[in-house]
């Protein structure tokens, strides 16, 4: 976008001290406070719970879950201090549904959805906006193990998901709180 500037910050969004170091390279790099926080990390796993071992639920639920309040925690001043800002957390279709051989992606997504409820009702106050964005099935590199032949003309791409996340920046009528569901042309649940 325009004369835009553009950090790449590798870091751990579980482990808060790194979250913390990533935030200080970038205020150092470019010189501003965060006013825009868009959390896409995400883990997914397709097995019944007792597959999943108790490791790998815990992973799924600390990157979608816990990761996302480690970034929220670290810009939230920033964003006070600037007046306001928006936060989105890019959730999932199954954070309002249940399905099968997904529990802990389900639990994780369902806490996300919950944690930008709460903490938009929390903020508003400072004028930052939390709106959870809950698409339907994407072609991304953590589906594309689960799609058997070739990914589904029907799905999302993640530019489709890019333009709907630009939009909600611009677009002030999103007062926070709110889930917003996107789908391609195929089914609202997803194979």
């Amino acid at each position: 976008y325009g004369n835009a500037k553009i950090l790449g910050v590798k870091c751990d969004i579980v482990n808060y001290d790194d979250v913390l170091r990533a935030l200080d390279i970038t205020h150092e790099k470019l010189g501003k406070l965060i006013k825009v926080l868009i959390n896409t990390a995400g883990l997914f796993h397709v097995s019944t719970f007792l597959e999943l071992s108790a490791d790998d639920f815990r992973r799924i639920i600390e990157v979608n879950l816990i990761g996302p309040a480690n970034t929220i925690r670290a810009v939230l001043p920033d964003m006070i201090n600037s007046g306001g800002g928006v936060i989105i957390n890019v959730t999932s279709v199954w954070a309002s549904r249940i399905g099968p051989s997904r529990s802990a992606y389900i639990a994780s997504k369902w806490g996300l959805l919950a944690l930008t409820k709460a903490l938009a009702e929390e903020y508003k106050k400072y004028g930052v906006r939390l709106i959870a964005l809950s698409p339907g099935p994407v072609i991304t590199p953590m589906t594309l193990p689960y799609i058997k032949g070739e990914p589904p003309k029907d799905w999302l791409k993640p530019e489709d998901v890019a333009r709907v996340i630009m939009f909600i920046i611009k677009e002030n009528s999103f007062g926070g709180g709110e889930e917003i569901q996107i789908f391609g042309k195929g089914s609202p649940i997803g194979t």
